[in-house]
């Protein structure tokens, strides 16, 4: 019985080297199902350098690359154990998880004496207070120290106002950790990773590399609200984050769903999807990390408009998808190294860039990020949109949008729990 069991499976492998082997002699695909060459994945680096962030047990590190080199940069100051530490300070200082406060202070002084030298002097990040705040500023500047600022010197940056893009790659621990709000918060003028660079996030190499859809001639943008669904907190201010919209987009360009005359089924979703170039989803969202396809985001009536039946539409303009909704961008401690937020999906099933969140917004954050993102992404334009058969160009531009739409915010002196969770990814 087992010999045939293995000749069986045998011939199928057998079978199935020989299907490989004809269908890679046909024109155009003599790489199919053969992993991307190096030189293949190097162009993910064609717009900006790509720095793959690695943790192990044995050590961590970066791997910078550019299209002229890959440099590896040591992380010595970064450990696993530090990591899980500095997981769970955000986890607790963003209302993620709410540890007793006995255990948050243990925490706090279980990370200290990992980050401060044996005889205390003026080295070290010292952590004080158990504050949100505090422990915002001290997990980012230990990010800064440790992980960001080895990187920034690496490829020689200087300040700049309109600083040049960069794409991190995370993988395992990294994924939870804001790289891009690194920095030192607690001095005038200390150094911060936004001084030096325009952070976007990719979940893998091979995504930096997809073609840009053609531009259309014609540019549409859908904003999908949905303020109030029983059984989720309520949205108010989703109406005001329409309202902000509008006001940089011309109304024979926009397709709005959530109000009374159109409301925010799954159907009138979908029927859109083909034909716009930027979806603006302000509602809440919904995460499987187990089976990524079933996420979804949560429309009309509780209906959910699972990744899966997004994959299934044709969506030949789609550039960007603005997820001003819940934990977007929040992945499964369980599940580290698997690119699988809803954010990521989007880009797997078609958009070429993403706006998101790694954990819960402020409600009334939402229309002031709109306000100011599209504000300034239209503005990258030499015209502004006046008519909808006027050519227009995609949502490339989205990442510095988004970073100088957080800045203003942060400006305004608001928590770190606000500004810090908006990130980009995709192109």
């Amino acid at each position: 019985m087992l010999e045939q069991e293995t000749a069986y499976y045998r011939s199928l492998d057998k079978d199935w080297v020989a299907t490989l082997e004809e269908i890679r002699r046909l024109d155009g695909f003599g790489d199919f199902l053969r992993p991307d060459s190096f030189a293949t994945l190097q162009r993910a680096a064609a717009n900006g350098p790509v720095v793959i962030l690695n943790a192990s047990e044995h050590g961590c590190d970066a791997l910078v690359m550019t299209l002229s080199a890959v440099e590896h940069v040591p992380l010595p100051k970064f450990t696993m154990k530090l990591s899980r530490m500095l997981i769970k300070l955000i986890q607790s200082a963003s209302g993620a998880r709410n540890f007793p406060v006995a255990q948050l202070q243990a925490l706090v002084q279980e990370t200290r004496s990992l980050l401060e030298p044996p005889h205390r002097d003026d080295r070290g990040i010292k952590f004080v207070n158990t504050t949100p705040d505090d422990i915002f500023r001290r997990v980012l500047a230990t990010l800064w120290t440790s992980v960001a600022a080895p990187i920034i010197r690496s490829l020689a940056l200087t300040k700049s106002e309109s600083p040049p893009r960069l794409w991190w790659c995370p993988t395992g621990v990294f994924t939870f950790l804001p790289i891009h709000a690194a920095g030192l918060y607690d001095v005038q003028d200390g150094e911060r990773v936004s001084d030096y660079i325009v952070s976007s996030y990719t979940p893998t190499l091979s995504s930096r590399i997809v073609s840009l859809p053609p531009a259309s001639d014609s540019f549409k943008i859908m904003a999908v609200i949905q303020p109030h669904v029983r059984g989720y907190s309520s949205l108010p201010c989703t109406r005001d984050e329409l309202e902000r919209i509008e006001k940089h987009v011309p109304q024979k360009c926009l397709v709005t769903l959530g109000i009374p005359e159109a409301p925010a089924t799954v159907e009138n979703v979908l029927s859109h999807l083909s034909t716009v170039s930027i979806v603006h989803f302000a509602c809440h969202g919904v995460q499987d990390a187990k089976r990524p396809l079933e996420s979804a985001l949560v429309l009309e009536d509780g209906e959910k408009l699972k990744i899966s039946r997004i994959m299934e539409q044709p969506m030949p303009n789609a550039s960007l998808a603005f997820l001003s909704a819940c934990q977007t961008a929040m992945g499964d401690e369980n599940l580290p190294d698997e690119a699988i937020h809803l954010a990521a999906s989007l880009l797997f099933s078609g958009f070429h860039g993403a706006v998101a969140t790694m954990w819960s917004m402020q409600d009334d954050d939402g229309p002031k990020i709109a306000d100011s993102f599209y504000g300034n992404l239209f503005k990258t334009h030499e015209s502004p949109i006046t008519d909808i058969s006027h050519p227009y160009p995609d949502g490339t531009p989205a990442a510095r949008a988004l970073h100088l739409a957080v800045a203003k915010l942060r400006d305004e002196k608001c928590s770190f729990k606000r500004w810090v969770p908006f990130i980009h990814l995709g192109m």
